[in-house]
């Protein structure tokens, strides 16, 4: 399940965004559409005191995967806000790999992924 998280983008992007992310995870990524949670974060950014235009943040938090995942995932992502949502701007794309730092009800990401997922459970 990964979880996405969006700064930088209005709701309605934002919105538009979390259907082009389903749809990159299902194709490419061998994930759910329905497993893929967008959260958008709206902000202010301030630059020695005048607000400016933010920048395009998403944090991709996400159970250990192979690292040609986490790859595609960071291309398709920023492919989205640059080409689909037509952004112009910088787009930084932060990954936090959850494994023995993470639980999902209880259950570390580690043992939960053994459990539900061993075909992906190689990590190159």
């Amino acid at each position: 399940m990964p979880n996405i998280y969006v700064t930088g983008l209005s709701r309605e992007q934002a919105r538009e965004f979390s259907r082009h992310a389903a749809e990159l995870f299902e194709r490419e990524l061998e994930t759910a559409r329905s497993s893929v949670y967008v959260f958008w974060r709206d902000v202010a950014l301030f630059q020695d005191g005048r607000e400016a235009e933010p920048p395009t943040i998403i944090q991709l938090s996400w159970i250990r995967r192979p690292r040609d995942h986490f790859t595609k995932a960071v291309a398709g992502l920023t492919a989205i806000v640059k080409q689909k949502l037509g952004r112009g701007g910088s787009v930084q794309v932060e990954l936090q790999e959850k494994w023995e730092d993470g639980a999902i009800d209880g259950e570390l990401c580690s043992a939960w992924a053994a459990r539900t997922r061993p075909h992906l459970n190689r990590t190159t």
